[in-house]
């Protein structure tokens, strides 16, 4: 029942102006609602319906909200609870905020914005932190501190686009739109309007759209542009007409009422100044009275009623300085109530005491006079104490430097040495090194000449072949410690380079070799020799192969590509278009000396050899360098 009761009220509260048919249902509820839950929100909607209307009623009301909450706060509750009260009183302190803002009262208007601003932010409470940005910003503004605005403005910006916060974003950006025209920024101020205009038109915001229409107003009077600025300053007007916002008129009359003074529209800007100051005068609303005046005072002038014009003038001022210094004159009387009250009381205690007070007093300077000769001598001996001991402890300490330094330089002249005699003998060492991939070459060079004599003698051409394929492994294996003692690095082989010469070395062999079309893939393979020979054997069977079995007929064709899987783990693909092996053949029981060897030597580098025909032989071997092969082992 109470919920239905605060969806109807809140239904009832869209219309223009606050019914007194809802004020008076939702002071009901608030009297005798046992639930604080039901309570609360009666108040709080009741604050906001006469928020335009009824400033006092407004701080009373929001006043009850922050009482109660601490109330329940300062006893047991849940945390449910505790979170619920927490809330309402931040939001209840920004109301506070707002309305004493709007009444000019631009400190107490502070005081609670940062508190609510604070608490809203702890409470995760985004777009509320945002609005109170927004208030503080305004006030800044209102004080012509436009940095400290701008920068306000901006961090709520931030906090609404985080919440997606529409209606937060439009109010923002007006306010950056007003900032930037109180900096005479107008375009920058132009393009701030026009996004808050933008997003208020998608909510259906009429109050916003008001708002923005007299910026723009505002916006094209700076320009000169005055029939355009009426125009704006009109369309306000009869909006907040419609929705019956009194405070809002209050600045539309007098907006309007400005222009229409400046095209020579005396008639018109009078009865909208006068409007416009009954209004303000209704709500005692300071800022409203202030332009009210200053426009009245501006009419008379020009209609040469000077009595009238003086007279407005004199409440122009007294409404300007009342907003700019009724804070400051509060401060300041208080201050020197305090001083006279403390002044008078001390003089007071001064004349009951005077003779005792004088007495102790020179006694206290006498005892202080010695205490302090005492201390001086005191303090003069400390220090010489202290000068002796701590120049014999740098003495001590700058011998003990000077040795450290010279210990340092010995040790740095052995460091030096060490590295130049190990900078030799790795000289030595890599030279020594490069000699034995040398004399290893030669030699194997030796063993393929004289397996090239040996096949002179040899008549059988089965065993002519078998002791070609011995000597081009023995070729393969010459040619890698050949590329070795070439290299800078000693320990590493680039293979795509050895690739390529082993494969011109095996073609060179065969009367077919040159019509073979050749493709070579290793981009960045660099292997040790450990894993270097045992691929070379194993690439010299495959390639062997190739050349042995190429077709006459056509154009054939060889892909060799090298590539790394994962750190340690490569991979070997050898491809021709050739016939293939015969389609019943199993790799893994081939008879043949080549292939058995493919499959050791495979099995070796801790991989394996994989045959499947795809529009010619296609041979994948995987493998692991000598590092990855240690840590499998």
């Amino acid at each position: 029942m109470v919920l239905l009761l605060l969806l109807s009220i809140a239904r009832l509260g869209k219309s223009q102006g606050p019914d007194s048919l809802v004020l008076d249902s939702l002071q009901q509820l608030s009297d005798t609602a046992t639930s604080d839950t039901v309570r609360l929100e009666a108040l709080a909607r009741w604050a906001k319906l006469i928020a335009p209307f009824d400033n006092a009623g407004n701080e009373a009301l929001h006043l009850s909200i922050i009482d109660t909450c601490n109330l329940r706060l300062q006893g047991e509750v849940s945390l449910r609870d505790s979170i619920f009260y927490a809330k309402r009183r931040a939001e209840a302190k920004g109301g506070l905020g707002v309305n004493y803002y709007l009444l000019a009262n631009f400190p107490q208007a502070l005081s609670y914005l940062y508190e609510a601003e604070n608490e809203f932010g702890q409470l995760g409470m985004i777009n509320r932190q945002g609005f109170s940005n927004v208030v503080i910003g305004a006030i800044f503004k209102n004080q012509g501190d436009f940095e400290s605005a701008m920068t306000y403005h901006s961090k709520a910006l931030e906090l609404q686009q985080h919440a997606n916060d529409k209606s937060g974003m439009a109010l923002t950006y007006n306010n950056l739109g007003t900032t930037s025209l109180e900096q005479l920024h107008i375009e920058k101020a132009e393009e701030y309007f026009l996004k808050a205009l933008k997003l208020y038109e998608e909510l259906g915001d009429q109050r916003g759209r008001s708002v923005i229409f007299i910026n723009l107003g505002s916006l094209n009077q700076n320009r000169g542009n005055l029939e355009k600025a009426q125009e704006f300053f009109q369309q306000s007007l009869n909006i907040r007409k419609s929705i019956n916002d009194r405070q809002g008129q209050i600045f539309s009359f007098a907006r309007l009422g400005n222009v229409q003074l400046l095209r020579n529209d005396k008639a018109s800007a009078l009865e909208n100044g006068l409007a416009s100051l009954a209004l303000a005068e209704e709500k005692g609303y300071p800022r409203g009275i202030r332009d009210a005046c200053e426009l009245l005072s501006k009419v008379y002038k020009k209609q040469r009623n000077y009595a009238e014009a003086l007279s407005y003038h004199e409440r122009f001022m007294a409404a300007k300085d009342s907003i700019a210094d009724q804070e400051n004159i509060r401060a300041v009387t208080k201050a020197e109530f305090n001083y006279k009250f403390e002044y008078e009381r001390i003089q007071d205690s001064l004349k009951d005491a005077a003779a005792e007070q004088a007495f102790e007093a020179e006694l206290a300077l006498k005892e202080s006079e010695n205490r302090r000769q005492e201390q001086n001598s005191r303090l003069l001996w400390v220090l010489l104490i202290v000068i002796t001991l701590s120049g014999g402890f740098a003495f001590s300490r700058y011998r003990k430097a000077r040795k450290q330094q010279h210990i340092i330089a010995n040790q740095k002249e052995e460091l030096e040495h060490s590295l130049l005699e190990l900078e030799r003998r790795d000289g030595e060492k890599a030279l020594l090194l490069k000699e034995i991939h040398h004399r290893v070459k030669n030699n194997l060079q030796v063993i393929s000449s004289l397996l090239d004599l040996q096949t002179l003698n040899l008549e059988d051409e089965l065993a002519i072949s078998a002791v070609a394929d011995g000597q081009n492994r023995v070729k393969a294996m010459a040619l890698i410690h050949e590329k070795l003692y070439q290299n800078e690095d000693l320990a590493h082989l680039v293979f795509g380079e050895y690739l390529e010469q082993l494969v011109v070395q095996i073609a060179a062999i065969f009367p077919n070799g040159h019509s073979v079309d050749r493709h070579i893939q290793a981009p960045g393979i660099s292997l040790d020799i450990d894993t270097a020979i045992p691929l070379g054997l194993i690439l010299c069977e495959l390639i062997t192969n190739v050349f042995k079995y190429a077709s006459s007929e056509g154009k054939a064709v060889l892909d060799i590509s090298v590539a790394t899987l994962e750190p340690g783990k490569n991979q070997l693909v050898l491809r021709d278009n050739g016939p293939g092996l015969p389609v019943d053949f199993d790799f893994h029981k081939a008879k043949s000396l080549g292939l058995r060897l493919v499959r050791r030597l495979s099995t070796q580098l801790y991989g394996n050899t994989h045959y499947h025909f795809d529009e010619g032989a296609v041979f994948t071997v995987t493998f692991l360098d000598t590092f990855r092969r240690k840590e499998v082992a």
